[in-house]
């Protein structure tokens, strides 16, 4: 399996690359499957890895009054960790685990800081994915303040329609901030469409 071409997509929407160019990150790279349920970074294990989803989807939560509360998933396509963990290197607040089978095209900490010492242009794309990152996170944040439930529901199907059918209601339901009880009166809105 050729790994640049597995992220070269997720990273050429930021800046152009050449094959040469991101050949640098070969030596870095290293690929990492999981089963369904299967904890990527559990809680209070530092997240040395940042990773790109190749295949499967991940989700982050955290343990909050005993209750499993969503804060991100992440598929095909998209980049994932542990975020203040990994920055920090410190103990993870938040769980990170595979919804279904997961392939993870992953750097280490250590690696990402050797890339950006050796390669300005690496560095200015590691602050653009950090900003692309920041803007997501939020986006999320606002909509959360701002929408009604229906609109939040609504939204996510209009950008996300395939995770309604991969992502278990419950776990859907805590991410929207929805119980699950209304997320089930609102599926109904899918039909509709």
């Amino acid at each position: 399996m050729d790994y640049i071409k597995a992220i070269s997509p997720f990273l050429q929407q930021f800046m152009s690359f050449s094959d040469e160019e991101l050949e640098v990150l070969l030596p870095y790279l290293v690929v990492r499957k999981f089963k369904k349920r299967e904890k990527i970074v559990n809680l209070g294990e530092v997240d040395i890895h940042v990773n790109y989803v190749q295949e499967g989807l991940v989700r982050k939560y955290i343990i909050h009054n005993g209750k499993e509360i969503n804060t991100l998933f992440a598929q095909e396509g998209s980049i994932v960790c542990s975020t203040i963990s990994f920055i920090k290197q410190q103990p993870s607040e938040v769980i990170l685990e595979a919804i279904e089978p997961t392939i993870l095209v992953s750097m280490t900490h250590e690696n990402i800081e050797k890339v950006f010492a050796e390669n300005q242009k690496f560095e200015r794309l590691g602050r653009m994915i950090l900003a692309n990152q920041l803007i997501m996170k939020e986006t999320t944040t606002l909509s959360q303040v701002k929408e009604t439930v229906r609109e939040r529901f609504l939204r996510f199907v209009e950008l996300n329609p395939d995770l309604i059918q991969r992502i278990p209601q419950k776990m859907l339901a805590s991410y929207l901030n929805i119980e699950p009880e209304t997320f089930s009166r609102l599926k109904h809105l899918i039909r509709k469409r």
